[in-house]
């Protein structure tokens, strides 16, 4: 398929080729920051197996995207909902349910 096809099938969707492509790498570290296996590996490692080349690119639009930092994503996952809520229950909401990334038609796949 070529690149120019790619884009016509993304033609009436929301999100560029891009942006998809972004949104969905940054879900799958979204996902790996809370795994309690996973755990023991830095921040930057998970963004490196997602394709983020940049610490400071990775944390800024993971930020973006979930509204908090990797490391407070981590924290909060993986102390659980309950504590996160005790602390502060209007910041910590999002554990009642997934966190979705917010991207417009024009945000680049690029960290």
């Amino acid at each position: 398929m070529s690149v120019r096809g790619l884009h016509r099938l993304f033609g009436d969707q929301p999100l560029t080729v891009a942006a998809h492509i972004r949104q969905s790498r940054l879900e799958h570290a979204q996902t790996d920051l809370a795994c309690e296996e996973l755990s023991g590996q830095p921040v930057q490692a998970i963004a490196a197996r997602w394709g983020f080349s940049s610490a400071t690119g990775f944390s800024r639009a993971f930020r973006e995207a979930f509204g908090v930092t990797p490391s407070e994503h981590r924290a909060l996952s993986l102390a659980g909902p309950r504590h996160a809520e005790d602390r502060n229950p209007a910041r910590h909401a999002h554990h009642r349910a997934p966190l979705r990334p917010t991207f417009s038609a024009g945000d680049s796949a690029t960290a």
